[in-house]
Formats: C-alpha cells, sequence, structure tokens
C-alpha cells in the first residue's frame, strides 16, 4: 500500500528538504534509513513495536483500499510514505493504473479530496514540514517511550511539474517558465515531513526539540525560504505558480506557519504574539504593487499567507518591522564600594535594529535618580549615597528605549 516514487521523482521533490533524519539508538523495529525505503504499516509483518510505521492513511475520513496484487483492471489512489535519506520522511499519493495486471504510476490525483496520513517517527521528534499541499494541519504528539508521531491532514494542490528528462520549456524542473509556458507534466498533490532528533534546541524544552509546527507549502513547482540576515527578513522564492495543467493558468500561493520562538531567536522579535498584518509587511522584491496576503495568529505561532500570484518567478520578503529591544535578560547589580553599584546583563533581543546603548539607574528609597549610560556590560553607576540602592536598566536602539528590567535592590 505504501509505496515510494521512483529516484528520479523523489529528488525532484526533496531537494529543497532541510530537515535531518538523524538515526536514534537500535530498537525492535529500527528508522527506517535506506533511499527511499518505504515505512510499513504498523502491525504489518515484520513490524512489531508499533513505531518507525505508519499509523494510518485516511481519503475523506475513509482508509484508503491499495490496489490488490491479483488486481487485472482498474485505478487506484495508492498512497506512500518513505525515507528520503538525510532529507526526512516523505509522504505523499499516486495514481496507480493496473492493465492486465502491469501497473503504472501518475502524479494525476484527486485535487478535492481531504488526506490525512499519521506516522510513528520512534524516538525522533517531528521537527519541521515543507511541501506543495492546501488546508495544512501539522500535529505531533507522542514520547520518547511510546515513539513520537506526527499527523498531517492536507488536500492536494494543482502544480505544473516537468520531470529531470522533460523536454521543453521546464527542462529539470527548477525556474523555469513565462506567463506563456506550456507545462508537460501536473503534480497534484505530495508533501515532505521533516524529523529532527532535536538536541540543537535542548534548551528549549517546550518545543520538544525544535520549532514546532514550522511550515511552508505552495502551489508553485519551485520554492525556496531562506532567512536574510542583513534584511532580518524571510526571502521567499516561488517558481511558477502559474500553471494548473498544460496550458491551464491558475492563481499561485504560499503559505508559512512560523513559530514563535523562531520568531524571538532568528527575527529577533521582541513580542511575537503581537505580531499583525501591519507589522508584519509583505513586500514582492522588484515590485511596488500591493501584495495579497493575510497575517493570522494561532497558537503559539504566526501564519502568512501570499495569494493571487501571477507571476512565474517571483520574490516575495516577509520582514518584521523593526521595534525598541526587549529586556536585558540575566541582569544583576553588585556593590563594588560605598558609592558604586556594577550591573551586568546579557544582550536582549534587538527588535530588528541593533542596540546602540543601555542605561542604568539607581536610587535610595527617597532621592532622585543615578544614571549611567554604555554600550556593552557592565554599566556602573556611580555617586550613590550610603546604604541600600535599588537599581534596573533598559536597552535603545534607533527606535527608542524598551522596558526596564525588575528593579533589584543593593
Amino acid at each position: 500500500m505504501f509505496r515510494h516514487l521512483g529516484r528520479v521523482a523523489l529528488l525532484a521533490v526533496s531537494t529543497l528538504f532541510s530537515a535531518v533524519l538523524v538515526a536514534p539508538p537500535a530498537s525492535a523495529d529500527p528508522p527506517i534509513d535506506t533511499y527511499g525505503e518505504p515505512y510499513p504499516l504498523c502491525g504489518a509483518a515484520g513490524e512489531t513495536d508499533g513505531q518507525y510505521c505508519v499509523q494510518s492513511f485516511l481519503r475523506n475520513g475513509v482508509k484508503v483500499t491499495p490496489p490488490p496484487a491479483s488486481a487485472q483492471q482498474g485505478t487506484y489512489d495508492d498512497p506512500y510514505v518513505t525515507s528520503a535519506g538525510d532529507a526526512g520522511v516523505m509522504f505523499g499519493v499516486v495514481r496507480t493504473t493496473v492493465d492486465n495486471g502491469g501497473r503504472s504510476s501518475a502524479r494525476e490525483v484527486d485535487p478535492a479530496a481531504t488526506w490525512s496520513v499519521t506516522v510513528n517517527t520512534g524516538s525522533i521528534v517531528p521537527r519541521q514540514l515543507n511541501g506543495r499541499v492546501r488546508d495544512l494541519q501539522f500535529v505531533r504528539g507522542g514520547s520518547a517511550a511510546t515513539g513520537h508521531w506526527f499527523r498531517v491532514t492536507f488536500r492536494p494542490t494543482p502544480v505544473a511539474y516537468a520531470d529531470f528528462d522533460d523536454e521543453g520549456p521546464c527542462v529539470a524542473g527548477y525556474w523555469c517558465g513565462e506567463d506563456t509556458t506550456v507545462a508537460t507534466q501536473v503534480l497534484k498533490g505530495y508533501a515532505d515531513a521533516g524529523v529532527d532528533d532535536g538536541t540543537a534546541w535542548a534548551d528549549v524544552p517546550e518545543l520538544l526539540g525544535g520549532y514546532a509546527g514550522y511550515t511552508y507549502v505552495t502551489n508553485a513547482l519551485d520554492y525556496a525560504a531562506l532567512r536574510d540576515a542583513d534584511l532580518n527578513a524571510l526571502e521567499v522564492k516561488l517558481g511558477n505558480p502559474h500553471l494548473r495543467a498544460p496550458g491551464v493558468r491558475a492563481t499561485g500561493y504560499y503559505e508559512t506557519v512560523l513559530p514563535d520562538e523562531m520568531m524571538r531567536r532568528e527575527f529577533h522579535v521582541v513580542n511575537p504574539a503581537a505580531l499583525s498584518k501591519s507589522s508584519l509587511p509583505v513586500r514582492r522584491v522588484g515590485s511596488s504593487s500591493p501584495v495579497s496576503y493575510t497575517v493570522n495568529r494561532e497558537r503559539g505561532a504566526v501564519r502568512v499567507i501570499i495569494k493571487d500570484i501571477g507571476f512565474s518567478a517571483p520574490v516575495y520578503r516577509i520582514r518584521p518591522l523593526p521595534t525598541p529591544p526587549g529586556t536585558p535578560p540575566g541582569t544583576t547589580a553588585r556593590r563594588i564600594d560605598r558609592h558604586h553599584v556594577r550591573m551586568t546583563f546579557h544582550a536582549p533581543r534587538d527588535g530588528g535594529a541593533r542596540v546602540t546603548s543601555y542605561l542604568a539607574r539607581c536610587r535610595a528609597r527617597t532621592g532622585g535618580w543615578h544614571y549611567a549610560r554604555k554600550a556593552a556590560s557592565p554599566v556602573t553607576v556611580g555617586q550613590l549615597p550610603r546604604g541600600k540602592v535599588s537599581c534596573h536598566m533598559r536597552a535603545t536602539n534607533r527606535l527608542g528605549a524598551g522596558s526596564w528590567t525588575t528593579l533589584r535592590r543593593r
């Protein structure tokens, strides 16, 4: 039932996949780590512990029936879940036709159907999902003891597609096509699901080892989403999103879910929960025309959807507007003599603009503030009265001053 595409097609759909499949310790059923080897059904022959296997694959809520080995005639939706080596776990649906016992597969599947796949990945924690799907829902669960799992619910999306050996304007399948391009094949449904063992993010336990639910999906033939550190932006590149079928135009879209932890760590956003359309603008590179997009808050994340894409290979920038910096973490205040307090701290989220200075101030229970400003830790406040004083500090960038830290008495 669960099959994999040929090597050429699998390469074509996994090239831009960025998560890594890390092998855990040996178990009764080891993880799939051979390129193209399909995951077994949980409970199938040879599968003993319910881990590293496919728990279910549903079409419109009904379990999919694979083409029987004895079938002589018929066309079937044939889902697959497979390892792609270092690329992670891939899943999708192909259309299998049986003719007098012979089998052939195509990518044309019903774009109106809703699919749901649940996969147990053992001790490997699912991290992110990339693909060409619609109406995406990505859920994770489980534990190291029972096996981690992910469930993805989606609808296939029509995409003009060309294999590596195709001829014509889409040869090699990447960054091809103009508004008049006629594609040679149609890809109507697939997605990749990435997994990671989580060691890189062990200090973020609430995320189970990664950016929980980080996804991006599109109906473009080719796509890439990369962080531009210089611009503090997510740069999205799409290729050929306007063809629905050979010679048939379609409107393109791109959708991404950006977890709050990613916005804090990667994009220096001080308060991700406050992100909105006005504070997270989307611009098309090289054009002054407005972009049709939405920004929606979800639990622990923000979802950005770019709609009505009618360009062959557009580039978009999703860039949070800079804000004043966050509160400096790890702040301490220590008396170094009768009249001086030294404050130490770590650099805060800069809000997308370089921190220019740190202002510290102290005062006795009554009396005025004594100030000191510096470009880095530590900051020493002097001319203080003897006895207990209360001190705090804040960071400043070109957008203004951030919040004060909690008062500390010394």
